[in-house]
Parts: structure tokens; C-alpha cells; sequence
């Protein structure tokens, strides 16, 4: 018997939308794939090449990253890149994606995100949340016993604590970056904590510093890391008031090494010609530190060496107009920090402001993606529930029509005279085909009808829909308790009264199970007995079971008999 489904548009429809999401999956992982990769070679090269990570991560959209690990990945990569490229970050918005991904774990990239936290605010000029971003990164770096980000870390605090005038402090830190950069044993990193030490350090001990950082520097020809040292060098002895020396090694430094040349180092070496009474050179020097000039607070030095030169020369006109121009300096300082501190309050409040609407974009994104694929699952699931369930209906509709044409042929006999299965009397077949006459036209027409339509449709669903229609008519036209009753009279006469016994001897008895009884003393299958009695087949076998179980169980005179009616 052929199954029609009722359902196949909907099953095309919906591996449609099952392509279409495959397609845009795939198209979506191809793209992260690409963003993963630039990552993956970016984190392999920021530490030794950061121009190239940098490089890299500009190519990839921070927007089209997805998830969590990966924009934090790429925050931290991004940022590492930056500051190592020696670029000027006050932003602490990206970095702070890293920050928040790692802060459940002591990690080394939790570490690492606080490092570069801390040094992001030292550079936006916040010192007190650059100290404590540098104190919890020193926290996991002496649980996992990181010598050279300990090195680091004391480094900045050094520095900030340089940039706070607590020069003893700073001093401490930058001799822990000492320790903790010889106990790695990186020689560049060596050299520059000598110099900062110097830089820290009283004015004798500096000397004494510096000159060991120039000899390391020099050992492998560090120019930088030379200059740098040799300038300490200059202003100790400068600070000393060695004048002599202070001439003698600044000039040595224009000398060798113009690159690292500042209006600082011209601002000192014309002080020393000055204190060495030498005018001419002092005033030369002085003209080209005012063609060097960067910021305020060399100018600030500078006219406040050219109003004490004219204090000791007795210049008061030239020393009133150099402290004046101090005053303006130092008014415009404030003005500017003012300035400075307003705008990045302003900054930092559209900042949260920015990351609070970020993070609620972000939830709402979540929670839309959360919805349609939660409705996406739901819509399969109801899909899968209703094609079982219009397939199992489709199966009950083929199992009856089979039910049907079997049916057809018992009642066909019947017609012909092929009476053995409910007696030997003729003029009691012609009863049973009587009392059923209705039955017997009314299955034999449905049969037809369906055999007609089966071979003329080309429509499923209305072959389908006909079925349907075909089951209400036969559930409209069932055997009536009337039809049932008679029936039950015409087996006993048939039958010595086997269904009055069975009624006497088994106590008890449901309609449904003398019926089942009748029908099968009348030998009608277990398909055929369903159809009559509006039963579903299952329920046939189960209230079979339990009948024969009950007459087997019994102590009647006729068991043997009744029993082999189940046979």
C-alpha cells in the first residue's frame, strides 16, 4: 500500500532555510578564520618585531570579531603592539576588553593586560591607577615567578613614582628592575635599569651608574642605551657644580651623538661656559636652545638659568624679564593642566558612556542571537514533532485502507455464498448478509472509490485529504448496538448459545469483550475486528490477551471451547 505524506513542501522549505543558514555559517567562519589567523601570526611576532604585529592587526575589524576570547586576544595584541612601536596611548577602552576577558585567571595575559593598563594610564597622566594596575600585575607576576615582567613592572613604578617627586621610592623600584632584569639575564634590558637607576639615584652615585651602564652599552654598541648614560652623566656632574667635567662630557655627547641632542643638554652646557666664564659660548648655546624648544617645561628651565646668569651678572632688567617670562610659563602650565585634567574627565565619562552603551548593545545582540536561534530550535523541533506525527497518521490511514480492502474481499465471499466461517445453514448466511447489507455496500463502494482516485491523482495531498474523508464515512456508518445485538444472536443459533454460556460462566464481562467474542467465534481477523468495533488495532491484541487470560484463569465447564475460538 503506498504511503502519501502530507508534508512535502514543508520538508523542501525547510532544508531550504537549513542551506541558507549553513551558507551564512560558513561564510561567517571563513571570515573569523581569516581574523584568527592575522591574530595568531600578530602574537607570534609582537614581542621581536611589534611594527609587523601592528602591521597585521590594522587589517583586521575589531567589529566583525565574535565571541569573547578573540577580541580580548586582539586587545591585548593590539595594545602590545602600539606601546612597543613606541606610540602615545591614553586610551584604556581596548585594552580593558583584555583586562575584563582574563581577570578570573592569574595568567600571564592577565598579567600582561594590567601591565599595559598601568602603562596606559602613567601615559594619560592617571598615577594612581597606574600604581595600582602595576602593583596587582606585580601580584601574579611573583606567583608565577616572572623575572622580566617583574623588571617591567618596577620600571614604571619607578618612573611614577619618579614623575611624583618621590625620588627614594623610585630609587627602590628601579633597583628591583635591576635584580629582576640580571636574574633573567637579558643584557639590553640590563643596561637600561643601570641607567634609570642613575637617573634615580644622588648625583655621585650616578657617575658611578652611569658609567657602568656606557661601558655595558658600549660592549655592544647600544648607541641609545650610550647617549642616554652619557647625558645622566653630564647632568650629575652638572649638579655637582664640576663644571669642567659638565663641559668636557656634554661636548663629548654633541660630538658623538647629535641624534639624542635636547634643549635640555644646550640649556646645561651654556650654564657650565657661564659658571666657566665664558659668555660668548654661553649665549650661543643658549640661541640654540631656544631653536629647540618642545615643551614648557624646558623653556621653564631655560629662563630660569637665564635669570639667575643675570642675577650673578647684576642684570636686573634681563633678570626681571627672565622671571616674568617664568611666570607665564608656569601660568600657562596650569592653565594647560587645567585644561588637560577637564578634558579627560569629559573623556573618560563619554568613555564609560561608550563602553555602557557597548556592553548593552553587546547584551542585546546576545540576547537576539539567544532568541532566534532558540526559536530556531523550537521551530525544528515543532517540525520534526509534526511531520512523526503526520507520517504515523498516514501510516493508521494506509493500515485502515489495507483494513478496508480486506474487509471488501470477507464480505465479497460472503456475497458468493462463501458462508463457512459463520455456519453450514444457508438461510443463516443469507441472515448475516442481511443484517450487514448496509456494511457490505457501503465498504465495497469506498474501495472502489479510492482504487479510482489513487489511479487519477496527481495531487498528494488531495489523494491524502480523500483518505481522510473515506475513514469519517466509514466511522459514521459503524454497526450500530442494535446491528451488535442481533448479530449476538445470530452466533449462539449458530453456535449452541456459545455467547449466553461464555455471558454465565465468565463473570464479569465488558460489551467490548463479547463483541470481540462474536467476532471471533465469526472468524473475522484482528484488522477486521478493529475496523468494526472503531477499535485501534493494538487495543485489539491487548483486550484479546486479557479475555483469553480470563477464560484460561477461569474454572468453566467450556473453557476448552471458548479457548479455541482464540486459535
Amino acid at each position: 500500500m503506498k504511503i502519501y505524506y502530507l508534508c512535502d513542501e514543508m520538508s523542501r522549505l525547510f532544508y531550504i532555510v537549513l542551506a541558507l543558514v549553513t551558507i551564512v555559517a560558513c561564510v561567517t567562519a571563513c571570515n573569523s578564520r581569516d581574523a584568527l589567523d592575522r591574530i595568531d601570526a600578530a602574537e607570534a611576532v609582537v614581542e621581536t618585531c611589534p611594527d609587523s604585529a601592528f602591521a597585521l592587526l590594522q587589517e583586521v575589524d575589531p567589529e566583525r570579531l565574535h565571541g569573547w576570547e578573540t577580541p580580548a586576544r586582539y586587545a591585548l595584541a593590539y595594545t602590545t603592539a602600539q606601546i612597543k612601536c613606541g606610540l602615545h596611548v591614553d586610551d584604556d577602552s581596548l585594552i580593558r576588553v583584555a583586562v575584563d576577558y582574563y581577570r578570573p585567571d592569574s595568567t600571564v595575559e592577565h598579567m600582561r593586560a594590567l601591565y599595559y593598563l598601568a602603562r596606559i594610564c602613567q601615559y594619560a597622566n592617571k598615577l594612581p591607577a597606574a600604581t595600582k594596575h602595576y602593583t596587582d600585575a606585580e601580584k601574579i607576576a611573583l606567583r608565577l615567578n616572572d623575572h622580566f615582567f617583574l623588571g617591567l613592572i618596577y620600571r614604571g613604578l619607578a618612573d611614577v613614582y619618579s614623575e611624583t617627586s618621590m625620588t627614594p621610592d623610585g630609587e627602590q623600584y628601579s633597583q628591583k628592575s635591576l635584580y629582576h632584569f640580571s636574574r633573567h639575564g637579558d643584557p639590553k634590558f640590563i643596561r637600561y635599569a643601570l641607567a634609570d637607576l642613575a637617573r634615580l639615584s644622588k648625583p655621585e652615585r650616578t657617575i658611578e651608574l652611569a658609567d657602568s651602564a656606557l661601558f655595558m652599552a658600549r660592549e655592544v654598541n647600544d648607541s641609545a642605551c650610550m647617549a642616554y648614560s652619557l647625558e645622566l652623566k653630564c647632568s650629575s656632574f652638572y649638579l655637582l657644580n664640576d663644571y669642567v667635567n659638565a663641559k668636557k662630557h656634554f661636548n663629548y655627547l654633541i660630538h658623538e651623538f647629535p641624534f639624542f641632542l635636547n634643549s635640555i643638554v644646550y640649556i646645561r652646557l651654556g650654564a657650565s661656559y657661564h659658571y666657566l666664564n665664558n659668555e660668548d659660548s654661553c649665549t650661543y648655546y643658549f640661541s640654540k636652545a631656544e631653536n629647540c624648544l618642545t615643551n614648557s617645561a624646558d623653556s621653564l628651565e631655560l629662563f630660569s638659568e637665564k635669570y639667575y646668569i643675570a642675577i650673578d651678572n647684576d642684570r636686573l632688567i634681563e633678570a626681571m624679564n627672565a622671571l616674568e617670562e617664568c611666570q607665564h610659563i608656569q601660568n600657562r602650565l596650569v592653565t594647560k593642566a587645567y585644561i588637560q585634567s577637564a578634558a579627560i574627565a569629559q573623556r573618560d565619562y563619554f568613555k564609560e558612556e561608550n563602553v555602557r552603551t557597548r556592553q548593552q548593545l553587546e547584551k542585546s545582540r546576545f540576547i537576539i542571537l539567544t532568541l532566534i536561534f532558540s526559536t530556531l530550535f523550537i521551530a525544528i523541533i515543532i517540525f520534526i514533532y509534526i511531520r512523526h506525527t503526520i507520517t504515523v497518521k498516514n501510516l493508521r490511514i494506509a493500515e485502515n485502507i489495507r483494513m478496508l480492502f480486506e474487509l471488501n474481499e470477507r464480505f465479497e465471499q460472503l456475497r458468493n455464498g462463501n458462508t463457512d466461517q459463520l455456519t453450514h445453514v444457508s438461510n443463516a448466511g443469507i441472515e448475516t448478509l442481511s443484517l450487514f447489507k448496509d456494511q457490505i455496500a457501503l465498504v465495497s463502494k469506498i474501495c472502489r472509490q479510492i482504487s479510482y482516485q489513487s489511479s487519477i491523482a496527481s495531487d498528494k495531498s488531495k489523494t491524502a485529504k480523500i483518505e481522510r474523508d473515506t475513514l469519517k464515512l466509514l466511522e459514521e456508518n459503524r454497526p450500530t448496538d442494535e446491528t451488535f445485538t442481533k448479530f449476538e444472536h445470530i452466533i449462539d443459533s449458530l453456535h449452541d448459545n456459545i455467547i449466553s454460556r461464555l455471558r454465565d460462566e465468565i463473570a464479569n464481562l465488558t460489551e467490548r469483550e463479547c463483541r470481540l467474542f462474536c467476532c471471533l467465534v465469526a472468524k473475522f481477523s484482528a484488522p477486521e475486528i478493529a475496523l468494526f468495533l472503531g477499535e485501534d488495532i493494538n487495543n485489539v491484541y491487548r483486550l484479546k490477551s486479557r479475555l483469553k487470560k480470563r477464560i484460561t484463569e477461569t474454572d468453566a465447564a467450556d473453557k476448552e471451547t471458548f479457548e479455541s475460538r482464540f486459535s
